[in-house]
């Protein structure tokens, strides 16, 4: 396996797999194709690097990210609600 740029897994590392990939081409050169190909054969390979992808994603995970869909999703319904009948 390639060596990883520092710049480049300092990105991932805070799980910004766009900034490593636009890092990677700054570095390498290389077309956004393979850089996108590289970063994510090594984050595939680096357990700590899935994990750090995981957790700094944007979506919530478990059963309080549910219940938190879940809340927006009541909301807003009752604001459609308000909305449609003119309260």
């Amino acid at each position: 396996m390639n060596q990883i740029p520092t710049v480049v897994y300092d990105e991932l590392k805070r799980g910004n797999k766009i900034g490593a990939i636009r890092e990677l081409r700054a570095v390498k050169n290389m077309s956004l194709v393979d850089a996108k190909n590289q970063v994510e054969a090594w984050v595939s390979a680096d357990p700590e690097l899935q994990r750090q992808m995981f957790e700094s994603s944007s979506m919530p995970h478990g059963p309080l990210g549910f219940l938190a869909f879940v809340i927006v999703m009541v909301g807003v319904l009752v604001l459609a609600t308000f909305i449609y009948f003119g309260y």
